[in-house]
């Protein structure tokens, strides 16, 4: 982490608004991706997120050290977005075609096909893939994300990478 964000991270300790401000333009966009991973619903994606940074602003966190405040950011948005899941099964709502593509946010068609093939690895695949290499998380704040050990973060990461070589060896 470099100086200016973790002096950023102290000012919104210190709750300064431009702090806060910033820190929401930070991490909106790859926020919102991650928990597109989870619900595949963009615009329920960005709900979730405004939840999460409004859980993050009221409740202000008690960090000891703010290397882990990014990865806290991400707990609170796979939590959130985990409890959404669980009340749309409970509501039985039955979507038939699905609509939302993300030709909107990527236009490069090779990035657009890589997409393609990340959205077909099964949900626990999709989701350490993103976070390794959109997100940028080491294998550590991976494993304290979701809750299982380095070992199987690893061993998923090259399971994936297997299954997107070949998903992506036909094109």
């Amino acid at each position: 982490m470099d100086e200016t964000t973790r002096q950023l991270y102290k000012l919104f300790f210190k709750g300064e608004k431009t702090a806060v401000n910033e820190i929401v333009s930070r991490f909106r966009e790859e926020l919102i991706l991650f928990v597109n991973c989870y619900v595949h619903d963009f615009y329920q994606a960005e709900d979730i997120v405004s939840d999460t940074f409004v859980k993050i602003i009221v409740k202000k966190p008690k960090i000891k050290n703010e290397e882990y405040f990014k990865t806290y950011v991400y707990r609170i948005a796979k939590n959130l977005s985990l409890d959404h899941l669980k009340r749309r099964k409970k509501e039985i709502v039955f979507k038939e075609d699905y609509t939302e593509s993300f030709e909107d946010i990527v236009i490069d068609e090779s990035k657009l096909e890589l997409k393609k093939a990340i959205d077909k690895l099964s949900r626990e695949y999709r989701l350490i893939v993103h976070l390794r290499y959109f997100d940028e998380f080491s294998v550590d704040e991976i494993s304290e994300i979701i809750k299982k050990n380095k070992k199987y973060v690893y061993n998923v990461l090259e399971r994936a990478k297997v299954r997107l070589r070949e998903l992506l060896k036909d094109l």
